[in-house]
């Protein structure tokens, strides 16, 4: 069984076992390329990522300005901390080695992303990808206790010759009401 579909059992049976009560409302902080990335496989323009109440909706251009080589390995790593950004603890680190072929088989993870045109297959290619007010349902961790804190992720794309195609750091305060 892969990561992925592991990940996945995993994770629809801690959903499965939550009473969920409360609505996560997510508020984007920061999202940019990180600091010190100087050979990015990517570039972004117009963004505007805008949190909301269980969604995310994402609108700008990604410009893909050269071929990563595969095999892609993608590394999320998150620190949560509390509303007010202290307290910042490592939460977990995540690791898909070889990803394109988990991502192009996967029809639940590509219809997530479904609002980006041209679909995205992986390895991308040079172009632009666009979304024009597409809206990531986050419902999917209303099962999870990731409300009333503050996070901060780091998701990298390694290519095939071991450098960073692409690093995005972020920022998301997710708030909790009933």
């Amino acid at each position: 069984m892969t990561q992925f579909y592991q990940f996945t059992i995993l994770f629809v049976s801690i959903c499965a076992v939550y009473n969920i009560e409360a609505v996560k409302h997510y508020q984007i902080d920061k999202y940019k390329l990180c600091d010190g990335l100087t050979n990015s496989a990517v570039k972004f323009s117009n963004v505007k990522i805008v949190g909301k109440k269980q969604a995310i909706v994402i609108s700008g251009n990604m410009e893909a300005l050269r071929n990563v080589q595969p095999p892609l390995t993608f590394i999320i790593s998150v620190n949560r901390c509390n509303l007010d950004q202290t307290g910042c603890a490592h939460f977990n680190t995540i690791t898909f080695d070889d990803f394109c072929p988990m991502y192009n088989e996967n029809q639940l993870v590509k219809a997530h992303l479904g609002f980006i045109t041209p679909p995205m297959d992986c390895p991308i290619q040079i172009g632009t990808y666009t979304a024009n007010e597409g809206v990531l349902d986050m419902k999917v961790f209303d099962g999870f206790a990731i409300g009333n804190a503050h996070w901060q992720s780091e998701m990298k794309i390694i290519d095939g010759a071991n450098e960073t195609a692409l690093c995005i750091h972020s920022k998301v305060t997710v708030n909790e009401k009933n």
